[in-house]
């Protein structure tokens, strides 16, 4: 939740979210990274249904993140975005105070 002087406060639940998982969240994050930059490189990897084998996958790493910590990507998208327009309502309130 953020709030701002003189403001009712403005509700980011899923930005909140994910501001309390942040760094569990940056340091797997890493980790994921790690594994494909280390020598020999360990893939993620997925088994082909229809093919016998396994073939490697390059996951998006915010993507699985989101899903392993149950943050929606779309509602913090919308989130960031109203607040980006508060915060640009309440600049233009302040400009014509000046």
């Amino acid at each position: 939740m953020v709030t701002f002087k003189h403001t009712k406060k403005l509700k980011t639940p899923e930005l909140d979210k994910m501001s309390i998982v942040q760094d569990k969240s940056q340091a797997i994050g890493r980790f994921i990274e790690w594994l494909g930059e280390r020598d020999p490189q360990l893939y993620l990897c997925e088994c082909a249904k229809e093919e016998e084998g396994f073939f490697p996958v390059y996951p998006n790493i915010e993507k699985l993140l989101a899903e392993y910590f149950e943050i929606d990507l779309n509602k913090i998208e919308k989130e960031r975005r109203e607040l980006l327009e508060y915060v640009r309502q309440q600049n233009k309130k302040e400009d014509k105070t000046k």
